[in-house]
């Protein structure tokens, strides 16, 4: 009897060829496909590539801190990949609790499996894919109160965009605008130079002459030959001002120079010509930041 049983359980089951041999059967009763999983895990690493993630809209979120970050920022999920053996972080399987009572479906892998979908120098065991989310350039024309936003159009490196993003939310900044299409948010470096900042900090993707046109937003450059330091800059008049950063080491275009109704500058007493541009969005920020603090409550909320 024991025997038929066995052979009976071998007979219902799925055929070995549908099934990735390094993936585990999901531990959600609501996702049993097992040959899908394949499909899901080649699309997590294709999400490496910025065509892959441009083309979806979505991206690779990796890590405890990160994916705790963006669920407590309600950022919308579309599935989380779990290695048991890799996850030994508490905090890590309280995410996952957290996720299956949000509905996200969680897919359990082997370590190979997430090894070779992690792009981490050290594979966490949790690893989610997020869709992509915008700010609408409108946002900046309806703000009324003091609302500071960097404008970046071109960085050296893609560590520098999460670290004027951690930047900005760290001096509650209203945001960062990207303007064109060269710097990706959603890059890995850039989301783990971020530290998790990312989930909390609005973005907006526009074009320097949306910018131009909007209504009732301030626009600033930074320029290396400013006649006023950005001390000696008031950058809380109401409603919205976006300060331009420009090219570490181009500076402003002619177009972003023309768009600016003033030039601020951060003077440098030293030998060098340039700061880094996370240094120098720093430096805007905490100064925007110092501001604010100095005006009435009534101004600031």
């Amino acid at each position: 009897m024991i025997l038929l049983a066995r052979m009976d359980l071998r007979a219902t089951s799925a055929p070995a060829t549908s099934v990735a041999p390094c993936m585990k059967q999901s531990g959600s009763l609501r996702d049993p496909i097992l040959d899908l999983h394949h499909n899901l895990l080649e699309r997590a690493l294709a999400l490496g590539e910025r065509a892959a993630r441009d083309a979806t809209a979505s991206f690779v979120v990796e890590g405890v801190r990160f994916v705790c970050s963006a669920l407590s920022a309600g950022w919308p999920m579309e599935r989380i990949f779990v290695s048991r053996r890799l996850l030994t972080s508490g905090a890590g399987k309280k995410a996952i609790k957290q996720a299956a009572q949000l509905g996200i479906p969680i897919t359990y892998i082997s370590p190979a499996c997430f090894r070779h979908i992690s792009h981490a120098r050290r594979a966490s065991g949790l690893l989610a894919i997020a869709s992509q989310q915008w700010a609408d350039l409108s946002q900046l024309s309806r703000a009324r109160a003091p609302a500071l936003w960097l404008g970046v159009r071109h960085l050296q490196t893609t560590g520098n965009l999460g670290t004027i993003i951690r930047t900005a939310e760290a001096t509650c900044a209203a945001g960062v605008v990207l303007l064109g299409k060269t710097l990706d948010p959603f890059d890995a470096a850039s989301v783990r130079a971020s530290m998790g900042a990312q989930f909390h900090v609005p973005m907006v993707r526009t074009t320097h002459a949306a910018l131009r046109e909007a209504q009732a937003v301030r626009v600033l450059g930074t320029s290396a030959s400013a006649p006023h330091a950005v001390w000696e800059t008031e950058l809380c008049t109401p409603g919205a001002t976006v300060v331009l950063l420009g090219h570490e080491r181009h500076g402003l275009t002619d177009e972003e120079r023309a768009m600016s109704e003033a030039l601020i500058g951060i003077p440098m007493g030293g030998k060098m010509s340039s700061l880094n541009a996370g240094v120098a969005a720093s430096l805007v920020l905490y100064e925007a930041w110092r501001q604010r603090a100095c005006l009435p409550q009534a101004r600031i909320n």
